[in-house]
């Protein structure tokens, strides 16, 4: 068996007779032009020379160097979230330290599930079942299964896992398999032959300066950021079912409201008509009431196409095609459940699926831009081939060739190329590190708006009961006051009307109050896809 050694045209001289280390990293630092230069084989050498002291040295200098590589470590983004101190309390104090901390390569930094969950406990996970409803608890489950926008997420999330897999595999060598039949002939002979070759070769390169092993873990982040946007993604489908099963179950409940109130002015008309019979009432009277019941009757299409509809979204967040393959027979909306515990507000660092995303998303743009910059530093790449050759098929095993090469590139001049993908990747970091702290600031101010809310709208409630119940003692004196004659019809009506918008308007406000609690879960943030 013999070895043939390959190298460039321009280290060709002497290399045979003087037994020098041959090879493309045997040399120098080569421009980029070299991987176009012309590559002659040298030899036959024969395989006692394996044993030659330098080929031994030079096989443990490449095979040490694609063991051992620089390890990653990104340089520091000196910057800290403002978040101010009254959001911290003495056991989260760790916060402030890890909120930007340095990343290194066996690390995910502060963005990792490891560490979220730790602080994740007081989160309510299945927060819709607090609301004691079966219906909508099997209604949210639903969603989560099969909403199009879900599907649509875990096929992103496996797509990022796929590309991790694939920057993984960077880490091993690359073997493959070649079989090539050439015929050569002469045109001033009149020989002619076949050529035959077969064997395996493989190809590695050497990761000098951690930027492979970069890559991956800016993948590996990647992925997790997906995954996260899958959480996000279920967090608003769960808070959608949620606000659209309230507000159909609000306009199920207007709607026998504005029927009761049908009834009830019907039922006056028929007085009213009576009265006029007897010269009792007069016709003005009879008209207003007529126009009461008119009035009341309308307000009924605009609430059942409004019910319509909200099917349809519900059957839509469900993965259905039509309202009629779900089934909602609630009628009324019970109490409002207690308020959940939320932690303090930097809590939501780790509760908060969109912050964990924006959180990784920030960290995988910082190794980004650590490759843009060992990307300008030479590469070595380590190639070998065990070939088979000869000119007859039967003849073919008993020719190995064995063809070992190394080779370390880089670039002496680009016009500034690499230099601007690096201003690139920092100005994506930079993007990336103001997206991250607006959404950090975007989630405390929803978890404080969606508490100041609910605060401020169980008063306002309180008082439109309040008003409501002095509006219906205006309306009994005043049917009182026109029965024994002492007034007109005119204030029977106005407080007619009034009584009947408080009581629509007392039922809207009771269904924002709950959209008001479901508002805060979403805000409070959790996850609810894992073991999925």
């Amino acid at each position: 068996m013999t070895i043939f050694l390959q190298t460039t045209k321009i280290n060709i001289h002497n290399i045979y007779h003087k037994r020098t280390l041959a090879g493309h990293c045997s040399v120098s630092l080569f421009c980029n032009s070299i991987d176009s230069a012309e590559v002659q084989t040298i030899g036959p050498l024969p395989l006692s020379r394996l044993c030659n002291p330098a080929y031994i040295f030079l096989f443990i200098v490449l095979f040490l160097s694609s063991c051992t590589s620089i390890v990653p470590k990104p340089e520091n983004l000196q910057k800290n979230l403002s978040i101010p101190d009254s959001y911290y309390s003495k056991e989260n104090s760790s916060y402030r330290d890890s909120t930007f901390r340095e990343p290194t390569f066996r690390e995910s930094t502060f963005y990792s599930i490891e560490n979220s969950r730790q602080h994740n406990n007081h989160v309510e996970k299945r927060w819709w079942e607090s609301f004691g409803n079966n219906e909508l608890t099997s209604l949210v489950d639903k969603a989560l299964g099969e909403n199009f926008s879900l599907r649509e997420a875990w096929a992103r999330l496996e797509q990022a896992k796929a590309v991790e897999r694939s920057q993984k595999s960077e880490t091993l060598p690359s073997i493959n398999f070649d079989i090539s039949v050439a015929r050569r002939e002469s045109g001033h002979s009149t020989s002619s032959y076949n050529t035959l070759s077969a064997g395996p070769g493989a190809s590695y390169e050497v990761d000098l300066w951690g930027n492979i092993k970069a890559r991956i873990v800016e993948y590996e982040h990647k992925t997790l950021a997906a995954r996260f946007d899958l959480e996000a993604a279920a967090m608003s489908v769960a808070a959608q079912i949620a606000n659209d099963w309230v507000e159909l179950i609000t306009v199920r409940e207007q709607i026998s409201l504005v029927k009761k109130q049908v009834e009830i002015n019907t039922m006056l008309l028929d007085l009213l008509e009576l009265r006029f019979q007897n010269s009792m009432s007069s016709a003005l009277d009879v008209l207003q009431q007529r126009e009461m019941v008119a009035k009341s009757r309308a307000r009924i299409p605009p609430l059942e196409i409004r019910q319509a509809s909200l099917l349809n979204a519900i059957s839509l967040l469900c993965g259905r095609a039509s309202p009629k393959e779900i089934s909602i027979n609630t009628s009324n909306l019970n109490d409002i459940p207690s308020m959940p515990k939320m932690g303090i507000p930097v809590d939501l660092l780790s509760n908060r699926p969109d912050i964990q995303s924006a959180g990784f998303r920030l960290s995988s743009s910082q190794w980004a831009m650590f490759q843009a910059r060992t990307d300008r530093l030479p590469s070595l790449n380590l190639t070998g081939s065990f070939l088979f050759q000869h000119t007859s098929l039967d003849a073919i095993l008993k020719n190995g060739v064995v063809a070992l090469a190394s080779r370390l590139s880089g670039t002496l001049f680009d016009g500034g190329k690499n230099r601007a993908a690096v201003d690139l990747a920092s100005a994506v970091v930079e993007e990336r590190l103001a997206a991250y702290e607006k959404t950090v600031f975007t989630a405390i101010l929803e978890v404080e708006n969606a508490i100041i809310a609910e605060k401020y709208r169980i008063k306002w409630v309180d008082l439109m009961k309040a008003e409501l119940a002095a509006a219906n003692l205006a309306l009994e004196e005043a049917r009182n006051r026109y029965s024994n004659g002492m007034d007109t019809f005119i204030p029977v009506v106005t407080e007619q009307l009034n009584v009947q918008n408080l009581q629509m308007n007392l039922l809207e406000q009771k269904a924002a109050l709950f959209k008001d609690r479901i508002a805060l879960h979403r805000a409070i943030g959790g996850r609810w896809t894992e073991g999925k």
